[in-house]
């Protein structure tokens, strides 16, 4: 009887190692995914501060060239 329930503890063993085989495989493939997508983030964040910059001085720009022409 000991046997047997060595048997099926053995078995459950068995599965649960390979469900958390699984799973670890599935977190290093959504981490590889995070770690990609959060670079992007990252590059985009960047440009976007660069068109804020951009748009910044384009603005003061206009600004003053409006103010010359009203002063004309």
């Amino acid at each position: 009887m000991i046997y047997c329930w060595s048997l099926v503890a053995g078995r459950w063993s068995l599965v649960a190692g390979r469900w958390s085989l699984v799973a670890g495989r599935w977190s290093l493939v959504a981490g590889r995914w995070s770690l990609v997508a959060g670079r992007w983030s990252l590059v985009a964040g960047r440009w976007s501060l660069v068109a804020g910059r951009w748009s910044l001085v384009a603005g003061r720009w206009s600004l003053v060239w409006q103010h010359k022409i009203i002063l004309l």
